[in-house]
Order: structure tokens, then sequence, then C-alpha cells
């Protein structure tokens, strides 16, 4: 899961949770997981957890096979009560992502994956409004969204 933002509603919310049968290799790379819950994981299966610059609540819990993570009291959203999570000017999350997330994919070979839209209120069905281009400036945000400076 590469740039991605969970938002947790309840404090006792999990964000992540794997079956006992599971065999999954997890990537979390650039994602921010916000809100009043600090239960990041229960895991029952086997498989591997790893990645880098993601965000959590001060006080989550986190594998240490989650390199550079960032921890705070607030990622700096416009506005979490409206679940509008683009980023304010002074957000912690801006520039703070790595720059070129990559995995490996089925042959072995490393995939670089740079996140191309945004997500949008609105369903992908014909009809409906398209997707927004994600914008690219600078290194990236973690998240879902990229913050644009405007003069």
């Amino acid at each position: 899961m590469i740039n991605n933002t969970f938002i947790s509603s309840f404090e006792d919310d999990l964000y992540l949770f794997t079956e006992a049968s599971s065999t999954c290799h997890l990537l979390l790379v650039n994602n921010v997981f916000a809100g009043p819950s600090r239960r990041f994981l229960e895991r029952n299966g086997q498989g591997t957890i790893t990645g880098s610059h993601n965000w959590f609540p001060t006080g989550t819990a986190v594998p240490d096979t989650l390199t550079d993570s960032t921890f705070g009291d607030d990622p700096g959203f416009v506005d979490l009560k409206a679940h509008d999570f683009h980023l304010r000017p002074d957000s912690p999350l801006i520039n703070a992502g790595l720059a070129a997330p990559e995995y490996l994919g089925e042959s072995g070979q490393p995939v670089a994956v740079i996140p191309e839209y945004e997500p949008t209120r609105e369903s992908a069905w014909p009809g409906l409004a398209a997707p927004t281009k994600r914008a690219r400036c600078g290194p990236l945000d973690i998240g879902a969204f990229e913050h644009v400076f405007t003069e």
C-alpha cells in the first residue's frame, strides 16, 4: 500500500488486521494513519510487514520493520471533521514521503510506483466526475493527497 490515507473514527478502531491463515507480505510506504485510534495492527498470520515513511498518531505501537516513520498529534489536514484530507501548508506530511517508492514485482524486479491520481468522493463510474490528477511538485507528500503551494 503506497500513498494512502487511513482514518479511524473511534479510539478502539483497528487500522490493519490479519487472519490466522494469512501469509501475505505487506509493504507500507508513504501512508498516513490518522484519527483517535492508537491500535495499528492485530497480526495473527504469517508474512512480513515492511515499509517506510508512514505517519502515525503519537503513542501508536508499530513494528520496527516500518522504518523512518513519523509520529505526531496533527497530520495537518484541511478539515478532518469535514473529511477534507487535503494538506494545509503547515502539514508535517509535505515532502516527507519516500521520493521513489517501489516494490518487487512477480518477476522479482523492482517496480516503481508514483501515484498518478488523488481519490475523489464520486465513483469512477461513467458519467460521474473524472479522477483528479495528483500534482507533482518536489518530493512526494505522505498520504493520498499532494499539497500544491500557490503564490
